[in-house]
C-alpha cells in the first residue's frame, strides 16, 4: 500500500476531505441528484416488465429514490475496509438491466430480487480477491464491459425512443416518438454547441423542455397530471415486498453482472484517486476493494428493499471533476436529498408522467458516451493478435444475441437462461478466451543485440511485439521504447562495448523493467547535466551527458557491475 499522502491538484476547488459551504453542497447535490434520477428508468422498465401495476410502480420508484440515497451514503463511506472514501454516488445501472429484464420475464419481481441478492453477495466475495487476479481482468476486458453496457443501453434506449417492444410495431403514439426525437436533438445540440455550463445539464434540459412542450401540446397523460395535483405533500411509500426466489439457471448471467459491477466501481475509485492526487501513479488496491465491498452491500440493500441492483455512477464522478468539487461530504447531501424525495409522492408521479420516448432519448444520449469511453479504454492498451481476438470474438458473440434473437429463442429451454444477457455472454467469452490465450505468454523475454546500427531497430521491434502481447499501456510502452533505444545508442557509442548486448524485458500489471547487460564501460547516471565546457573538453563528457539523458527517461534507473558485466536497468511504473 502506498503510504504517501495525496497532493491536491490546483484545479480542485474543494478536495475530498474539505467541507464546502452548505449552500454550495446543496446546489451540487441537486446537480448530482438530477443525474442519478435518470437511471431510475431502469427500475421503471424492470417493474413494468415484471407486470407490476401503475400504483405499485409509483411506490416502487419512491422506494428506489431512497435506495439510491442510502446506496450513495454507503459508497461514500471512508472506513478502513468499507466504502470508497470518495464522492462516488450509487444508482441503478444499465449493467444489471439485461439480466434483470430476463429474470422479470421468467419469474417477476421475486426472481429479480433473489438474483439481485445473489449478485450482491458475489460482488462482495469478488471484492476480497479480484485484486489478486488482476492479470485475468486486464484493462481491455474492463473496457469491453463498458462497451457492452453502452450497446445494451443503446438498444434499450432506441426501443423506448421508437416506442417498440421487441422490434415490432410501435406501441406509443407517433407524436410521442417525435417528442422523444426532439428531446434527443436538444440534448445533442446543447452538448455540442452549448457552453460548459449547458453541457453539464444537457440531459435534464432536454427532458424538462420537451416535457413542457408535451404539456402544451396535450401529450402528457391527463390522468397522470391529475394524480400529481391530488398527491399528498408528504407520505411514506407503501411498497409491497416480495419473497426473493433464486433460479440456478440465471446464476451465470448475474455472476457476470456482479463481476462487471466490481470492475466498474474499482475503475471509478481509480479515477477518483487520480482526480484527487496531482502525483497519482497507480491505483491504490485497498480503497478499490473497500469500494467494491460497499457497492455489493448497496446491491443487497436494493434487493432487500424490493428493487433491482446498481453500481457506482461514472457520470457523477465526471460531474465532480468538471465542477472542481470532490468533497465526500457532498455525498451526504445527495443521500439526504434522495431520501427526502422518496417521501414526496409528487416527485415519483412526475417522473412516471414523462413520456417513454423522452426517457429513451436520455438513455440513447448516455449510451453514446458510455460506448465511446469503453472503446477508449480498450484502445489505451497495445493489442496483439491474441488480445485482438479476445475483444473481437467476445464482442461478436455478445452482438449475436440482438442480431439473431430467433436463434437463441430456439435453444432448448434448459439453455436459454444462460443466453439472456449480451453483457454476460460477451464478458464470459472474453474471460475464457483471455485465460486460454495466456497459455504460452511469458512475462520475461530476452533478445541479443549486435553492437551495430541494426540494434536500435531490433530492440524497438522486440519491445513493440512484447508490449502488445502483454497488453502494456501505450504511453508507458512508448516511453520504454524511447528510453531503451536511447540507452542502447549511448552504450554502443560511448561505452566501448564488446560483444552483443543482452536485453531482458520483464512485465507485470504494475511494472515494466528492461535490463541491458553488456561488456564495456559502465554508463554514468549523473543527477545533473554536464556543462557545455565539460561536454566538449572532458574525456567522459559525452558519456556523462548520455547517462543524464537516460536517467530522465525512466521512473527509476540503476547501473552496476555484476559478475564482471555492466548492467543497466530501466524501470517504468505501469
Amino acid at each position: 500500500m502506498d503510504s504517501r499522502l495525496p497532493t491536491r491538484p490546483e484545479n480542485l476547488l474543494y478536495g475530498v476531505e474539505d467541507r464546502p459551504p452548505a449552500l454550495t453542497c446543496a446546489l451540487l447535490a441537486l446537480q448530482h441528484v438530477s443525474t442519478l434520477l435518470l437511471n431510475t428508468v431502469y427500475l421503471l422498465f424492470a417493474l413494468t416488465t415484471a407486470g407490476i401495476g401503475p400504483e405499485q410502480t409509483m411506490q416502487g420508484i419512491r422506494v428506489g429514490f431512497a435506495v439510491i440515497g442510502i446506496g450513495t451514503l454507503l459508497l461514500c463511506q471512508a472506513r478502513t475496509h468499507f466504502g470508497s472514501g470518495y464522492l462516488i454516488p450509487w444508482t441503478f445501472s444499465g449493467i444489471h438491466i439485461g439480466a434483470t429484464l430476463a429474470a422479470a420475464r421468467l419469474g417477476g419481481m421475486p426472481l429479480v430480487l433473489g438474483m439481485t441478492l445473489f449478485a450482491g453477495v458475489v460482488e462482495i466475495a469478488l471484492s476480497r480477491i479480484i485484486g489478486r487476479l488482476r492479470s485475468f481482468f486486464p484493462a481491455e476486458i474492463s473496457g469491453l464491459c463498458v462497451v457492452l453496457v453502452g450497446l445494451s443501453l443503446g438498444v434499450l434506449g432506441t426501443k423506448l425512443l421508437l416506442g417498440v417492444a421487441d422490434g415490432s410495431a410501435a406501441t406509443v403514439p407517433a407524436a410521442e416518438v417525435v417528442l422523444g426525437g426532439g428531446a434527443l436533438a436538444m440534448m445533442v445540440g446543447t452538448h455540442v454547441w452549448g457552453g460548459t455550463y449547458l453541457r453539464r445539464y444537457s440531459p435534464i434540459m432536454g427532458i424538462v423542455c420537451t416535457y413542457l412542450v408535451g404539456l402544451a401540446a396535450g401529450l402528457i397523460d391527463s390522468h397522470a397530471l391529475a394524480a400529481i395535483a391530488a398527491a399528498p405533500l408528504v407520505a411514506l411509500p407503501e411498497w409491497s415486498l416480495h419473497v426473493p426466489r433464486f433460479d440456478p439457471a440465471l446464476a451465470v448471467p448475474f455472476f457476470a453482472v456482479a463481476l462487471a459491477c466490481c470492475l466498474r466501481v474499482m475503475g471509478d475509485v481509480a479515477v477518483s484517486q487520480k482526480v484527487n492526487d496531482r502525483n497519482w501513479v497507480r491505483p491504490e488496491p485497498r480503497t478499490m476493494s473497500a469500494g467494491a465491498l460497499a457497492d455489493g452491500a448497496a446491491t443487497i440493500l436494493a434487493a432487500g428493499a424490493g428493487c433491482m441492483g446498481g453500481t457506482s455512477n461514472a457520470s457523477s464522478v465526471g460531474l465532480a471533476t468538471a465542477t472542481g468539487v470532490t468533497a465526500r461530504v457532498v455525498g451526504l447531501w445527495i443521500g439526504g436529498l434522495l431520501i427526502t424525495l422518496s417521501a414526496l409522492p409528487a416527485a415519483a408521479l412526475f417522473y412516471l408522467s414523462i413520456p417513454r420516448p423522452v426517457l429513451g432519448a436520455a438513455i440513447v444520449f448516455a449510451a453514446s458516451f458510455v460506448l465511446v469511453n469503453g472503446l477508449q479504454i480498450v484502445m489505451s492498451r497495445a493489442l496483439d493478435a491474441r488480445k485482438t481476438l479476445v475483444i473481437g470474438l467476445a464482442l461478436t458473440i455478445a452482438l449475436s444475441r440482438n442480431v439473431m434473437p430467433e436463434f437463441y429463442a430456439g435453444l432448448p429451454t434448459a439453455l436459454q437462461p444462460y443466453f439472456v444477457s449480451d453483457l454476460a455472454m460477451g464478458l464470459i467469452a472474453a474471460l475464457f478466451l483471455n485465460a486460454l490465450f495466456r497459455i504460452g505468454v511469458r512475462s520475461r523475454e530476452t533478445v541479443l543485440l549486435p553492437p551495430d546500427a541494426a540494434a536500435i531497430d531490433t530492440i524497438r521491434a522486440f519491445l513493440e511485439m512484447q508490449g502488445s502481447r502483454w497488453g502494456a499501456r501505450r504511453d508507458v510502452l512508448q516511453r520504454a521504447i524511447f528510453g531503451a533505444c536511447q540507452s542502447v545508442e549511448a552504450i554502443i557509442e560511448h561505452c566501448g562495448v564488446t560483444g552483443p548486448i543482452t536485453v531482458e524485458a520483464m512485465f507485470d500489471e504494475y511494472n515494466l523493467d528492461i535490463r541491458l547487460t553488456y561488456d564495456g564501460e559502465l554508463l554514468s547516471l549523473g543527477a545533473e547535466a554536464p556543462s557545455h565546457d565539460e561536454i566538449v573538453s572532458a574525456p567522459d563528457g559525452l558519456l556523462r551527458l548520455a547517462g543524464y539523458l537516460v536517467r530522465g527517461n525512466a521512473d527509476r534507473v540503476q547501473a552496476a557491475v555484476r559478475g564482471g558485466h555492466s548492467v543497466l536497468v530501466l524501470h517504468f511504473d505501469h
